[in-house]
């Protein structure tokens, strides 16, 4: 065999080999999907989540939505507790960025972004800088999830002409953005 198709026999069997555990990546997603939040489903959090759900939907943040979030603590705790995605999971832990996995977090921007039917991106990337605030997540943690939502917010379909060309600054609660290299990356500084 010629050094070439020694190199080509390698180079085919890397390729199949990635492939192998991309699907094997991509098969974990598809689960966490089907089954994403089933336990809001099974007693007794759907009693809870009935209950819950028969008061308004309060803004988020705001004073109604907290004393509401405290009044339900024990069904957050108990969700958190059944599903990996949520920070909270891991609470007994110092760092759950550490704990938490790629897929985690995968799951859990999902999660965010699909908490009503219609997001613009403008929307979707505060929603980030806000939820990466209140779990403390660092720079990097909030530059993968803000580089995620930026690549394959275009492929869903939902970021208008003007999001796309430019991603805007905000300023909100002392926090300072500078733009980095390309369109649609933001650096957060607290």
């Amino acid at each position: 065999m010629s050094q070439r198709e020694e190199t080509e026999k390698y180079i085919r069997g890397h390729i199949k080999r990635v492939n192998r555990w991309l699907i094997h990546f991509s098969r974990a997603l598809f689960e966490r999907g089907t089954h994403h939040d089933e336990t809001k489903l099974q007693s007794p959090e759907i009693e809870g989540w009935t209950q819950m759900d028969m008061e308004p939907r309060y803004p988020y943040g705001s004073k109604e939505y907290e004393d509401k979030k405290r009044r339900y603590e024990w069904l957050f705790n108990l969700h958190y507790s059944r599903n990996r995605h949520h920070p909270e999971y891991f609470q007994i832990h110092d760092n759950k960025e550490i704990e938490m996995d790629l897929l985690d977090y995968i799951e859990l921007l999902a999660d965010w972004l699909g908490y009503r039917d219609s997001i613009s991106y403008t929307e979707a990337s505060e929603l980030v800088m806000q939820q990466c605030k209140r779990y403390g997540f660092s720079q990097e943690i909030y530059d993968l999830l803000l580089n995620t939502l930026s690549h394959y917010f275009v492929d869903f379909g939902s970021m208008s002409e003007n999001e796309l060309k430019q991603v805007e600054s905000y300023s909100p609660a002392g926090v300072v953005y500078k733009k980095k290299e390309g369109p649609s990356h933001i650096d957060i500084t607290v």
